[in-house]
């Protein structure tokens, strides 16, 4: 498939995440910046690794070194936890992102894909919450919004655990992403169908 007129910016905060999209589409390493890259003509990969800091330094340097265009398109995808409603390998997209007592609407994509508030923290949660957790998107967004339109950014989360992070486990971690890469293409597809304003 192809995504001709702008380039999406993926982002994962693990290699595990990444590897199942690095098999899907033909990516090249680019050994420019500290932090793992990927690119082929249309798209480009980073791996930030895990935590806040590592987020906003990793997408600094990539926003930097590979200035988005108008129309191009950020999507982070990656693990998170969830309450039990819903189910491990579930894809989910974030309609509320917090971190502290910032609070940021998402628009929506008209997919198939139910929406959910996403907190970030900075260790593993734990302890049940009403929300999905994880630990890099506000950076990340926090990082590329000076850069994108707000339509043109999304989360999609991929429930790992239900709150016990000694559960997650890394090649159930790699199926999961794998077998959302149609709903992440439906992401990809129903952004680039938004008109830049």
């Amino acid at each position: 498939m192809r995504y001709n007129f702008s380039m999406t910016y993926l982002i994962t905060a693990l290699y595990a995440e990444a590897k199942p999209l690095l098999e899907h589409w033909s990516f090249k390493r680019d050994k420019s910046l500290p932090c793992r890259l990927y690119r082929n003509d249309e798209m480009c990969l980073l791996v930030t690794q895990m935590g806040m800091e590592n987020a906003t330094k990793s997408v600094q340097a990539l926003m930097q070194y590979l200035p988005p265009q108008k129309n191009d398109i950020l999507i982070n995808i990656g693990l998170c936890a969830a309450p039990g409603t819903y189910p491990v390998g579930r894809a989910l997209q974030v309609n509320n992102l917090h971190y502290e007592d910032a609070i940021l609407e998402l628009p929506i994509q008209k997919i198939n894909i139910p929406t959910i508030s996403l907190r970030t923290v900075t260790s593993p949660a734990s302890t049940l919450q009403d929300n999905a957790v994880d630990m890099e998107a506000y950076a990340i967004y926090k990082a590329a919004k000076s850069h994108f339109s707000l339509s043109h950014i999304a989360f999609l989360k991929i429930v790992s655990d239900h709150f016990e992070p000694e559960k997650v486990d890394k090649e159930r971690a790699i199926i999961s992403i794998k077998e959302n890469i149609p709903k992440l293409e439906e992401v990809i597809e129903s952004i680039l169908g938004v008109t830049y304003e």
